[in-house]
């Protein structure tokens, strides 16, 4: 009597198991405060044990799967981060914003009762009476999600300039900067930058400041002080950060590149490896350095001697006095 065949259970293909590891790593990352772009989960699946390569080609092909099993739902559609197409609001408030009379005075009544509480919690600055000005500037626009979460709290501004900078970026943040050198003259200004590590990368470095001395007239070690803190070469040494996947197109541009001489001398050798690699490599590492960077600036104490001050009882009945006389003038 003849048996029928039974068949045989169906091995998943190369990119379903690379898509599946793709899902899993997303879930790690997010756990751990990094917002991916695409191309740190190229290097995030290349530092794995699963038959996938650092890659231009790689690299390419990962780009067309992962847009597939984002369409066809296995993959969530907003799973990699994207930046530089941001939709401006612009003020837009739709039909549904609308809040009416009885409901907006309730509010406003609402916060008046709890304005001394308020005013504590909200008015004073985390910055105030500290003795230095922090600003983090970045290369990367995609990874500007991670950085909001890494600084959550923190209070600081997040500048990415998106590679070199115009004329009037450069211009507009000089101006932000000395209204700040303007207004609290005794503060000492710190950026702290993140950004490749690349000839480009690193003369952006001097490109930057260049332009900030050249506008403003302030000199390094005085008012202002800049200071890359990712990538370096001890991260590419501590960490074993890849190489940037290139074609034959890439290298020749890189060799043309006339920056790129004094940057292997300086450096000992030809490299090109971006900070999306530092951030899936080492993420708990990587959100400490962005922490303890603002982190090292920031006195506790001050902060807390101001708000004891102002939460005293007589400070806040001060407040409830001045809204009382105001509402009785009115």
């Amino acid at each position: 009597m003849a048996t029928s065949a039974v068949p045989k259970e169906k091995k998943p293909g190369k990119w379903e198991t690379i898509i599946n590891e793709v899902r899993n790593q997303l879930q790690i990352l997010r756990g751990q405060g990094i917002s991916p772009t695409l191309r740190g989960m190229h290097y995030r699946l290349a530092s794995l044990d699963i038959g996938y390569g650092n890659t231009l080609n790689m690299y390419k092909e990962l780009s067309r799967q992962t847009a597939r099993a984002r369409e066809d739902g296995r993959l969530p559609i907003n799973c990699f981060v994207d930046k530089g197409r941001d939709v401006v609001e612009n003020g837009y408030m739709s039909d549904a914003d609308l809040q009416e009379p009885e409901g907006f005075i309730e509010n406003a009544v609402g916060e008046l009762e709890d304005i001394d509480t308020d005013y504590v919690s909200r008015a004073l600055p985390r910055w105030y009476n500290q003795k230095d000005y922090v600003e983090i500037w970045l290369e990367k626009a995609a990874q500007e999600d991670t950085f909001l979460h890494a600084l959550r709290g923190r209070e600081v501004r997040i500048v990415p300039n998106k590679g070199y900078s115009s004329l009037t970026f450069i211009w507009e943040n000089c101006e932000r900067l000395q209204r700040v050198a303007d207004e609290e003259p005794e503060k000492k200004i710190h950026i702290r930058y993140f950004g490749d590590f690349d000839p480009s990368g690193e003369d952006m470095d001097r490109d930057i400041v260049q332009r900030i001395e050249m506008l403003t007239g302030w000199m390094e070690g005085s008012e202002f002080d800049f200071e890359r803190v990712a990538v370096t070469y001890e991260h590419i040494a501590q960490y074993g950060l890849p190489e940037m996947p290139e074609d034959q197109e890439t290298r020749d541009k890189y060799d043309r590149d006339p920056r790129t001489a004094n940057f292997e001398a300086t450096n000992g050798g030809s490299y090109a490896v971006e900070l999306d690699a530092l951030a899936v490599y080492a993420p708990d590492d990587y959100i400490k350095m962005i922490q303890d960077t603002v982190d090292d600036f920031y006195v506790q104490d001050t902060y807390d001697a101001e708000l004891e001050k102002r939460s005293s009882p007589e400070f806040r009945q001060e407040i409830r006095q001045m809204v009382y006389d105001k509402t009785k003038s009115s």
